[in-house]
């Protein structure tokens, strides 16, 4: 059942919020791919974020909004997409 009630921005169909979701992330696109690729490989990658601070380890993930990179010191850092400037394996 489909709230109605705009005000309150509720979205109570089920399949809706499905198709939302994976509009937003969708593993067919390249640069998905590519992502999962260096996920699945477990190689290591530099990642430049607009802060122009310069990042480097692995991703453990990736969704619609945020990358999850581990450091060689084991520090975790959640990444949003929008911050992004490039993401390259480290050579």
């Amino acid at each position: 059942m489909v709230n109605k009630s705009c005000s309150t921005g509720i979205i109570e169909d089920e399949h809706l919020i499905d198709k939302l979701i994976m509009s937003q992330f969708d593993p067919g696109l390249p640069s998905i791919k590519q992502v999962q690729s260096y996920i699945q490989e477990k190689r290591e990658v530099e990642i430049k974020l607009s802060t122009d601070d310069l990042l480097v380890g692995r991703i453990l993930w990736q969704d619609a909004n945020c990358l999850y990179l581990v450091d060689h010191y084991d520090k975790p850092t959640l990444i949003w997409q929008q911050s992004l400037v490039y993401l390259r394996p480290k050579a």
